[in-house]
């Protein structure tokens, strides 16, 4: 058996990488095919609702069923791995991208929904991923990034950014204002960092409004399906509370975001990476060491 990725098998383009915040609790408190259901019937449900978002706010993208299915899933016990290969799509690279951000977004925003609240990253780089392993930088880069967060949010590393901005015109900015916005995303340093992230509390879902209590939606979603919310978690609902407020609807669709999105530049690279081998996460029995 031939254990060795083949060049061609390796591509390039923006990588996701989610964790779901109060796994072990969840497994704790419900059987096994409680909690697999809840992920396939939620994840199943983002790429009509994606499509459907995009033919109401964005009639003219006719590229984006296309780009939907281009996205390429992967779930293993708390992690779930989104990657998009850049030239995978008809659409431009910068089309690409935004789709793949608003499909990052319904997924944080659907499992929030569900009582799945999840914390994750996204990177760009080269990579391969298989049903044995995912390797590369960018899954390395962004699995550092999130769990270096503490919310129930998503950011994107250095690589990501420079992807972003540098096929960016005025107009697909104009555009991705609604989904991508810099924050100062909270750390678990107790610190903040200035990054780009993805504006999901604004993403709609069907039947339900914008909550008028935001605390009391992210406490109801930590604790969902008996979960038991230990003191440690408190300061990442606050964080989480405090995100979703400021993102009220249409809020910062204004001049002032667009501004800042335009002049945002990260102020350093990411650090060198140790010599760690293939950098790969392969699917393995336990995985608690990757999730606190």
């Amino acid at each position: 058996m031939n254990h060795i990725a083949r060049e061609s098998s390796v591509q390039r383009g923006m990588v996701a990488l989610f964790d779901v915040l109060g796994y072990k609790n969840l497994i704790d408190q419900n059987n096994v095919a409680t909690v697999a259901s809840l992920l396939r019937e939620t994840l199943q449900q983002i790429p009509a609702a994606v499509s459907q978002w995009f033919k109401k706010e964005f009639p003219e993208n006719t590229a984006v069923d296309e780009i939907v299915s281009a996205v390429k899933p992967l779930v293993f016990s708390d992690t779930i791995l989104l990657t998009l290969n850049e030239d995978a799509a008809t659409d431009t690279k910068a089309g690409n991208l935004f789709v793949f951000f608003v499909e990052c977004a319904f997924v944080q925003r659907f499992m929030f929904e569900n009582g799945l609240p999840l914390r994750g990253a996204i990177s760009y780089g080269e990579f391969y991923v298989s049903d044995l392993c995912f390797v590369g930088k960018p899954v390395v880069r962004a699995y550092e990034l999130a769990q270096s967060q503490d919310w129930c949010g998503v950011a994107l590393t250095v690589e990501a950014e420079n992807a972003w901005i540098a096929l960016q015109d005025k107009s697909w900015l104009h555009r991705s204002a609604s989904i991508v916005i810099p924050y100062d995303v909270p750390l678990k340093s107790m610190g903040t960092s200035r990054l780009i992230s993805l504006q999901w509390p604004a993403i709609p879902v069907e039947n339900k409004g914008f909550p008028n209590d935001p605390r009391g939606a992210v406490v109801e979603k930590f604790s969902a399906h008996g979960k038991i919310v230990p003191p440690a978690e408190y300061r990442r609902i606050e964080n989480t509370a405090r995100f979703f407020s400021h993102c009220r609807p249409k809020a910062l669709q204004s001049a002032n975001v667009l501004h800042e999105l335009m002049q945002h530049r990260p102020l350093k690279e990411q650090p060198s990476e140790e010599a760690t081998g293939d950098n790969a996460i392969v699917a393995s029995p336990s995985k608690s060491s990757m999730n606190p």
